[in-house]
């Protein structure tokens, strides 16, 4: 009988828990909760791409990392290296995959060595977004925010920066929505 009246009594405690309501509305929520339909920009598969590249001696130079398919949008991803032990740097960026020297044919915008990072020594971990220095492919009404064509996630050892010490591992991820 005990057990019984516990049980009955922590039930009880159960039903009198209330739940957490909101108390305001997105503007896509209020109208999907009127039976409207919203149109989601983005909306789409998300891909993760690993890499992964043991350096060379190498100098003003790019090294294609992962190939992102047309009317894709990078969301993020990270990159790290191993320590070159001097004053190597390294830079982020995309390049047209076709090799004509624009990331974005319809609007001429040229390949960008150093879209997400510039002049980075050593990454250990480090986050690239798209609040890149060329600025934001993430933005939505940006004009580069999805780009007409195929291209590559590249590192650079941009010109006049030392070179870069040989049978080091440049390795990370990129996700972007298809």
């Amino acid at each position: 009988m005990k057990k019984i009246l516990v049980l009955l009594v922590g039930f009880g405690f159960v039903l009198s828990a209330s739940a957490v309501k909101p108390s305001a509305y997105s503007d896509q929520q209020t109208l999907l909760r009127a039976g409207d339909t919203v149109t989601q920009a983005d909306s789409g598969r998300v891909n993760i791409k690993y890499f992964s590249y043991t350096t060379t001696a190498l100098t003003n130079a790019s090294v294609a990392l992962v190939r992102i398919p047309a009317n894709a949008r990078i969301l993020g991803g990270a990159i790290q290296s191993t320590d070159m032990a001097g004053a190597e740097v390294l830079d982020l960026g995309l390049i047209g995959a076709d090799g004509n020297g624009f990331i974005n044919d319809t609007s001429s915008t040229a390949d960008d060595i150093d879209y997400f990072l510039d002049g980075v020594a050593n990454p250990n971990d480090s986050g690239f977004d798209t609040g890149g220095a060329s600025g934001g492919i993430g933005e939505a009404n940006a004009s580069s925010a999805i780009f007409d064509k195929d291209v590559y996630l590249a590192v650079s050892a941009a010109s006049g920066d030392p070179i870069w010490v040989a049978d080091k591992v440049i390795s990370g991820w990129v996700m972007y929505l298809k």
